[in-house]
């Protein structure tokens, strides 16, 4: 009793890369964090200076390579077949581009080099974490995909929130690019202090 062209079904197959893009670029940034090598982190902490941005480079570079273009290839058959030829293609672009977007963001506040940095545990309550990744989920995955089916209904704004989510991630990349210039690596991962200092030193 379902029909492959109901809007419900379209909208479905359009969460799919969305969805897959989600946990894959969240779940490489958390195992990203885990001290694997943790002994290894004195090469970094040497050559850090003058360096931390390209050492950040490298970690986009795997990103975008092992997890936003693998999802993009592996979920593209599945639109075309769908979709369509074209409504696959124009979904499997938007798709594209609001990953790269979503990739951004979360690199935005990664600071530190995989696996080298020591992970502090629990840092949030397990209700905040969850209830964070369901709204991710809902606005990225549900909301998302549900603009982009009734944009692919409307041929005439396919180019403009294609236009959009080009300005939105070129916004994004820059800001991140900018902050990159005066962050320091981190290292260590603390537990947050009770009592926050006012960082004022004595001479």
């Amino acid at each position: 009793g379902i029909s492959f062209h109901s809007p419900a079904f379209r909208q479905a197959v359009i969460a799919v890369p969305l969805a897959l893009s989600l946990f894959m670029l969240a779940g490489l940034l958390y195992l990203f964090r885990l001290p694997v090598e943790l002994r290894a982190n004195w090469v970094f902490r040497i050559h850090e200076p003058g360096n931390g941005p390209s050492f950040l480079a490298g970690v986009e570079s795997f990103v975008l390579c092992w997890g936003v273009i693998p999802v993009s290839l592996l979920t593209l058959p599945i639109e075309l077949s769908l979709l369509g030829l074209r409504s696959g293609l124009e979904a499997a672009l938007l798709s594209l581009l609001a990953s790269l977007v979503l990739m951004e963001l979360l690199l935005f506040r990664f600071d530190r080099i995989p696996f080298t940095s020591s992970y502090f545990p629990g840092r949030d309550p397990v209700i905040v974490t969850v209830l964070k990744y369901s709204l991710a989920a809902a606005v990225y995955v549900g909301a998302l995909s549900s603009l982009i089916r009734l944009v692919l209904e409307r041929p005439g704004s396919i180019l403009l929130f294609f236009i959009l989510l080009v300005a939105a991630w070129a916004r994004a990349r820059s800001a991140r690019l900018a902050s990159r210039r005066i962050v320091r690596l981190e290292f260590e991962e603390l537990a947050e202090p009770a009592v926050q200092l006012l960082g004022i030193d004595r001479d």
